[in-house]
């Protein structure tokens, strides 16, 4: 049986697929024993996410805290940039849409 590091790590790899802006990106899995329930990230395009306190979907975590590590990228860089970036994120977004949400 996997453990949460275990877990984290391989839905940070899969997910982290999906968005094109976080392609430079280091994001991995922490468990300092301090933090828990968040990520966070720095001007190096390094990020941690930290282990979850509660239960819940794995899956639904680490996707709602890389959009988190999304949006901290979508506020560096210049206008045009933070623009580009930004086009990138909502059609990545949409692409994710199409694949995995049924519409009737």
């Amino acid at each position: 049986m996997e453990n949460q590091e275990e877990i984290i790590n391989k839905l940070i790899a899969e997910y982290k697929q999906l968005f094109r802006i976080l392609k430079d990106w280091e994001i991995k899995f922490e468990d300092d024993n301090h933090y828990y329930d968040q990520c966070c990230s720095n001007k190096n395009k390094k990020a941690v996410i930290y282990p979850v306190s509660m239960e819940t979907n794995m899956s639904d975590y680490v996707y709602h805290e890389l959009l988190h590590i999304c949006q901290a990228d979508l506020r560096r860089g210049s206008h045009s940039e933070r623009r580009e970036k930004e086009e990138l994120f909502v059609m990545d977004l949409c692409k994710i849409f199409e694949k995995y949400v049924v519409i009737s």
